[in-house]
C-alpha cells in the first residue's frame, strides 16, 4: 500500500506544483475554458488575427505562421479554439515555451492581455510572471510614435520593383529630432544570393519564408538611400498609445516566427497590414488586397482609413547628388569628378571662392562614397582618396549650404490607382470594333506620372480583348504576363544601362493571325531632359505561333523613342521599332508608333494609340482610342466613419 500511496502523493504534489505559485487550482483552467467557450472567444476577430488565421479556399482556414513553436496546441495552426484552450493551460500552469526559453505569458503578452480583458485572469489568481527580457527590449525601443516608410520602386532589383513598406518606431530619446536613432520594423523574405529568375520563381510559388525583424533605422536608410539610391517617404501613423503598445507586444510574440511569403500577395506590405490589424482588430485594412498587395495600394488602404498624416520626403544619395550637380553646373561637376577619380589633386582646385570649392569637394566626396559603397571602386583606394578630399574640404573653412532637393509634387499615395480598365474602339489589320482591356497592376509611361518613378514601366496581368464586328468574333489580342521598362537616365554622375523585357501571348498580324507566346526585350540607354526621356534599345523578339512559317520566329532590331511624362494635362510617346528576321522564316516588321493620353484626373484619361507599319513589304495601319479608368482595390470604410 505504501508504494501506491507514495505515487498518489507525488501525483498530487506535481499537480499542485503546477498551480501553487499563483494560487490557481486545477478547477481554474476548466472554469476559464468553459467561460471562453461560452463567449466563443476563439471566433472573435481579435483572437483570429493574433493567430494570423486566414480563410481557406474550400472552407476552414489556417494560420499564415508556420513556425511550430508559435502554437501551443498540436493542431493550433488550423484550430483557433484548441489554441485558445492550450494558451489558457500554458498561462494557468506557468509553462515555458522551449524554443524561446521564456514563460508563455512572457512570450505571448498580447494573448495575455486579450484573455485577461475577457476572462479577468488576474482575478482568477493566474500568475503574471516577471518578463525581464521583454522589459529590456521594450525599454530599448521606448516606443512613442510610429511611421509608415515607403522606399520608392527600384527596378534593378526584382524584389523592389513595386517599392516596399516598413515601420519606423520613434522612442522618447531624440528620435523625433534625429530619426536615424529610431528603430525599423521590417518584413522580408529570407533569400539567398540567387539570380533574378530563381528569385522570381520562388517568390511567385511560395518558396521563401518571410520574417519580421527589428533593427536600427539608420541601417535601412543606408541600404535604401545610399546603396540602392531609393528615395524614402515617411508617413506618420495616427495610432493611439494603446494601439502602438499592442503592435510592440505582438512584435515580441512574432520574434523569429516564419510566414508564408508570396511576392504578389503575402508580401512585406500585406504582412505589415496584418500586424496593424492585430492591434486594431475592428478594422479590415486588408480588404481588397488578398489577391494582390501592391505597396502603394497598402498605403492607400491606411490613408483611406484616416491613419496617415502628411508624409515627409527623404531624398536618396543619388537624388541629392544629381540636385547638387545641377546647382554647381556642368563645369564644376566635371572638376569634382576628376578629383573623385584621382585625376586631379583635391588641393589643386581653381582659385575659386571658398564656398564654391566646398561645394565641388562635397560633390566629389559623395560621388566617391557612393561608388565605394556600391562596389565599382576598390574600398582601400576610395577611402584613401576620400581622406584627401575631406582634408581639402576642411581647409575651406566654410559650409557648402546646399539647399535640399525639393520633394516631388505628388506623394506615392496620391498617384493614380494601380488597376486599370480600358474601353473603346479599334481599327486596323483586317478588323474593326470594340476594344476592352484590364490591367491588374501597375504603371506605364502614358499613365499620369505623379507618385511614380519617371521613365519606368511595370505591368502585370494585362489583357487586351477585341470584338471584331467585321468577323463577328471576340478575340484575345494580347496577354501581357510581365512587362518591365527601366529608362534610367545617363548623366555626368551616373551612366546606368537601361533595359526592357516583356512576355506573354499576342497576335503578330491582327485579327486574322493566330495567338501565340512571345518574349521581347533587350538592353538600352536613356537620357532625360526635364519631363522628356529619350531612349534607344537593342531588341530581340521570339514568337511562337501556328501560322508562322516554321512555327516560330526570332527577330532582332532596335527600338528608338521619346516619352514625355506628365501628371497633366497629357503624356506622349513616339517610338520607332524594327524587327529583322534571324531564324524561323522571313517575318519582318518596321513600325512607327504614336501614343498619347489626356489626363482628366488621377482616375480617368482618354488614350490614343496609332501606328503605321511595313510588314514583309505590306503597309499596315492601326488605331485604338478609348477611356482609361483607374480603380482602387475596394478598401474597407473606416469604422469611425
Amino acid at each position: 500500500m505504501r508504494n501506491p500511496l507514495l505515487i498518489l502523493l507525488i501525483g498530487f504534489g506535481l499537480l499542485g506544483g503546477a498551480y501553487a505559485e499563483d494560487g490557481a487550482t486545477p478547477d481554474t483552467l476548466a472554469t476559464l475554458q468553459q467561460r471562453a467557450d461560452a463567449a466563443a472567444l476563439w471566433s472573435l476577430p481579435g483572437w483570429q488575427k493574433m493567430l494570423h488565421m486566414e480563410a481557406g479556399a474550400v472552407g476552414g482556414g489556417r494560420s499564415a505562421v508556420h513556425s511550430a513553436w508559435f502554437f501551443l496546441a498540436e493542431n493550433g495552426r488550423s484550430d483557433a479554439r484548441a489554441e485558445l484552450h492550450a494558451t489558457l493551460r500554458a498561462f494557468v500552469e506557468n509553462q515555458t515555451v522551449p524554443a524561446r526559453d521564456e514563460k508563455a505569458a512572457c512570450v505571448f503578452g498580447l494573448r495575455w492581455r486579450f484573455l485577461d480583458a475577457h476572462l479577468d485572469l488576474q482575478a482568477a489568481r493566474v500568475l503574471t510572471p516577471d518578463c525581464p527580457r521583454r522589459a529590456q527590449w521594450w525599454q530599448a525601443l521606448n516606443p512613442e510614435r510610429a511611421w509608415l516608410v515607403f522606399p520608392a520602386a527600384y527596378l534593378n532589383s526584382p524584389a523592389s520593383m513595386f517599392g516596399h513598406t516598413l515601420l519606423r518606431i520613434d522612442g522618447t530619446r531624440g528620435s523625433e529630432t534625429s530619426p536615424l536613432l529610431a528603430y525599423a520594423v521590417n518584413f522580408a523574405a529570407q533569400t539567398e544570393a540567387e539570380n533574378s529568375l530563381v528569385y522570381a520563381y520562388k517568390g511567385l510559388t511560395g518558396g521563401y519564408v518571410g520574417r519580421f525583424s527589428v533593427m536600427p533605422y539608420y541601417e535601412k536608410v543606408r541600404e535604401y538611400g545610399r546603396i540602392e539610391v531609393r528615395d524614402l517617404w515617411e508617413y506618420p501613423l495616427q495610432l493611439p498609445e494603446p494601439v502602438l503598445e499592442r503592435v510592440i507586444l505582438h512584435l515580441w510574440e512574432l520574434r523569429g516566427a516564419g510566414f508564408d511569403y508570396y511576392f504578389f500577395t503575402r508580401n512585406c506590405s500585406y504582412q505589415l497590414l496584418t500586424l496593424l490589424e492585430v492591434a486594431m482588430p475592428e478594422r479590415n485594412l486588408r480588404q481588397g488586397l488578398r489577391w494582390r498587395a501592391i505597396p502603394t495600394d497598402t498605403i492607400g488602404a491606411l490613408d483611406h482609413q484616416g491613419l496617415l498624416g502628411a508624409p515627409r520626403y527623404r531624398p536618396s544619395m543619388g537624388t541629392t547628388l544629381r540636385h547638387r550637380a545641377d546647382l554647381i553646373g556642368p563645369d564644376d561637376t566635371g572638376i569634382a569628378l576628376s578629383v573623385a577619380r584621382g585625376e586631379r589633386d583635391a588641393e589643386a582646385l581653381p582659385d575659386w571662392p571658398a564656398q564654391r570649392q566646398a561645394r565641388a569637394l562635397d560633390v566629389a566626396h559623395d560621388w566617391l562614397y557612393h561608388r565605394t559603397q556600391n562596389g565599382p571602386m576598390d574600398r582601400d583606394t576610395g577611402v584613401a582618396r576620400a581622406r584627401g578630399i575631406l582634408a581639402a574640404r576642411a581647409g575651406t573653412g566654410v559650409r557648402s549650404d546646399f539647399p535640399p532637393p525639393a520633394a516631388p509634387a505628388t506623394a506615392p499615395h496620391a498617384g493614380h490607382p494601380t488597376a486599370r480598365l480600358f474601353s473603346g474602339m479599334f481599327s486596323g489589320e483586317g478588323g474593326a470594333g470594340l476594344a476592352l482591356g484590364l490591367r491588374a497592376a501597375y504603371h506605364d509611361v502614358l499613365d499620369p506620372v505623379g507618385g511614380y518613378d519617371q521613365g519606368s514601366e511595370v505591368a502585370f496581368g494585362e489583357v487586351d480583348a477585341r470584338w471584331d464586328t467585321r468577323g463577328d468574333r471576340l478575340q484575345l489580342h494580347r496577354l501581357t504576363l510581365v512587362q518591365i521598362l527601366s529608362m534610367s537616365p545617363r548623366g555626368p554622375l551616373f551612366q546606368p544601362v537601361s533595359w526592357r523585357v516583356q512576355f506573354g501571348g499576342r497576335r503578330l498580324s491582327g485579327v486574322n493571325s493566330r495567338f501565340g507566346g512571345y518574349l521581347d526585350g533587350g538592353p538600352g540607354l536613356a537620357w532625360r531632359f526635364g519631363q522628356l526621356t529619350t531612349y534607344g534599345f537593342a531588341r530581340m523578339a521570339l514568337d511562337a505561333a501556328q501560322d508562322l512559317e516554321q512555327g516560330y520566329s526570332l527577330g532582332g532590331g532596335a527600338r528608338l523613342g521619346a516619352a514625355w511624362e506628365t501628371n497633366g494635362p497629357a503624356s506622349l510617346l513616339v517610338e520607332a521599332r524594327s524587327r529583322n528576321a534571324l531564324l524561323g522564316g522571313d517575318f519582318e516588321r518596321h513600325q512607327l508608333d504614336l501614343g498619347a493620353q489626356w489626363h482628366w484626373d488621377r482616375t480617368v484619361g482618354l488614350r490614343l494609340h496609332a501606328y503605321v507599319a511595313r510588314q514583309n513589304g505590306e503597309v499596315r495601319r492601326g488605331l485604338r482610342l478609348g477611356i482609361t479608368r483607374y480603380f482602387d482595390p475596394g478598401y474597407a470604410a473606416s469604422p469611425e466613419g
